[in-house]
């Protein structure tokens, strides 16, 4: 007779790749959840991690997923993807109810209440504390998962992070894990976690200390685009995530992009006299994002067609623009900068059309007539800011 162990690990072998989990009679999901129940109630370490197993196979239905919602498995769960931080023994375990837990949570987010009854951001902010000091990225990639899910679909949560001084924790491992590729995953996940804390966040509603720590954070992105290590293609996801923290922090902040040394009298000559070999003028950072910019748009002009697995070119080009737009509104100096390197005097391209060539310009030309209203819309708008003398808000 075939012990119970044996039918979960035979159905974690046979679905563990199955996606498409509805070609699995129902009957036989029901019956390796039920042995789970009985696992749960009378387990050893080996039998706990083929049972989370199936749990995190049994996410992908979406009949057992509400059944996984109930008190008892949301209990147990919880229990086994916190209880043990320090315990190696149980560490694929924990690691199999984590993702469990953040596909239950992605899918039925009716169970966010439940979960920060049993604790779930205390336990969370708790396991990242340890688990920043070492290697163990995947289970720090998950926990930031399960902040970015609940501060996405609470708002409540959110100030409670605020509160426990979350923003100077996910501060700590982006300024930790941005230096080494193996873990700018993992930057760029806290920082997806920093934009669903400050983006409700209103000008007036900020605090000195949550202000400090703003500001802190803009001169942190800034040395992360200036690091000289940075490959855009390599960290796309990551200069991504920081675009997107800089659309939304207060504009006077932006004036940190510029180096500590930049003075506010800095001459003209200073900023005309930038060049791509020359990133010490104090302008640096910025010239990074208008890079970003400029590969982000030949990228999108070079594809033939758009597919469903494309980036769309609103996802693609509006942030950074409006980020450049914004920077440029609230800051003369950054403003003077970008027109100079975004819009240079046309010598010899005044005899050719506008949308004519490589440049910058030319490609936000073409946007100008683009079918989606809102990017014609963004390279209108920075086109005008930036030859506007005064804009400033």
């Amino acid at each position: 007779m075939i012990d119970d162990n044996s039918i979960l690990e035979k159905f974690v072998l046979e679905n563990d790749c199955n996606f498409a989990i509805d070609n699995v009679d129902f009957k036989t999901k029901e019956d390796i959840l039920e042995e789970c129940r009985k696992q749960f109630k009378n387990y050893t370490v080996s039998g706990l991690h083929t049972c989370l197993c199936c749990l995190r196979i049994l996410t992908r239905d979406n009949i057992l997923r509400k059944e996984l919602t109930s008190e008892f498995f949301l209990s147990q769960i919880f229990k086994y993807a916190f209880e043990y931080n320090c315990n190696h023994e149980y560490s694929k375990t924990s690691l199999e109810a984590l993702k469990s837990l953040s596909n239950i949570l992605f899918k039925e987010s009716c169970v966010i209440e439940p979960l920060k009854a049993m604790g779930l951001i205390k336990s969370v902010m708790e396991s990242v504390d340890i688990l920043i000091e070492t290697e163990n990225n995947e289970r720090l990639l998950l926990c930031l998962k399960l902040l970015f899910l609940v501060t996405a679909l609470n708002s409540a949560s959110r100030q409670e992070l605020i509160k426990s001084n979350a923003l100077q924790m996910l501060m700590k491992i982006v300024k930790m894990k941005s230096s080494k590729i193996t873990d700018l995953n993992v930057s760029a996940e806290a920082l997806k976690v920093v934009y669903n804390i400050l983006y409700s966040i209103r000008d007036e509603d900020v605090t000195k200390e949550l202000g400090d720590d703003i500001q802190n954070l803009v001169v942190m992105l800034r040395c992360i685009l200036q690091d000289p290590m940075l490959n855009e293609f390599i960290s796309y996801a990551l200069v991504s995530q920081v675009v997107n923290v800089l659309n939304i922090i207060p504009k006077h902040l932006y004036k940190h992009l510029l180096d500590g040394n930049f003075s506010d009298h800095a001459t003209d000559n200073l900023i005309k006299d930038s060049a791509p070999e020359n990133k010490t003028n104090g302008i640096s950072s910025i010239e990074i994002l208008i890079d970003f910019l400029h590969s982000q748009l030949k990228l999108d002009a070079g594809k033939e067609s758009e597919t469903a697995s494309d980036i769309r070119t609103d996802e693609r080009i509006c942030p950074i623009l409006n980020c450049l737009t914004r920077a440029s509104k609230s800051n003369r100096r950054i403003r003077k900068f970008c027109r100079l390197k975004v819009l240079p005097y046309l010598g010899k391209d005044v005899k050719r059309l506008p949308e004519d060539g490589d440049s910058i310009r030319n490609y936000l030309c073409k946007l100008l007539t683009h079918p989606v209203q809102i990017v014609g819309e963004s390279a209108a708008l920075f086109i005008f800011v930036l030859c506007k003398e005064n804009n400033l808000d």
